[in-house]
């Protein structure tokens, strides 16, 4: 900018070149410093659900009590199993099974967290659609790092129901 000036250029060029570079610094800043915009300038936020993974989050969702199979997300979505793989790969990161076994470990956790619920370990796995004990236990001290029992045992009064994943 110095030298256009020392060159006598243009009025115009030079007003021009100083707003690529206010640009430019603006550009940097915003790049730099942590802000509202950083996520979504980096491209590190999620982009929407495609409506047939969504229909299916939500039918798992709805339905993880009962037993739900590839299929019947199929039907309900209205596409194939195979692009409901895909699809649950690609924007959720997890296959559809996966997806309705984590659903079921949280409620059953939410429900062995509340001291208000009376029912037994036995029950929660059952209501949360488990219908092998032993499998439920297994994936439970895998996701929890300690057995649903022990859960049980160490809940108190100043509990607070943690978040389903949303979908």
């Amino acid at each position: 900018v110095i030298e256009l000036i020392d060159n006598s250029a243009d009025i115009n060029q030079i007003q021009s070149l100083l707003k690529v570079y206010a640009s430019n610094i603006k550009t940097a800043v915003l790049l730099s410093l942590p802000n509202n915009y950083s996520e979504s300038i980096k491209g590190r936020t999620k982009p929407p659900l495609p409506h047939y993974v969504k229909k299916a989050t939500d039918y798992i969702h709805f339905n993880y009590e009962s037993s739900v199979q590839l299929e019947d997300l199929a039907n309900h979505t209205g596409y194939s199993v195979r692009s409901l793989v895909e699809g649950f790969r690609k924007f959720v990161g997890t296959s559809p099974k996966k997806y309705l076994t984590e659903i079921r470990l949280s409620a059953a956790r939410q429900k062995l967290l509340d001291p208000n619920c009376g029912e037994s370990v036995t029950e929660i796995a059952f209501m949360a659609g488990f219908t092998q004990l032993g499998r439920f236990s297994g994936l439970y001290k895998e996701r929890f790092g300690e057995l649903p029992s022990q859960t049980r045992s160490s809940r108190n009064t100043s509990w607070q129901p943690p978040r389903l994943l949303s979908s």
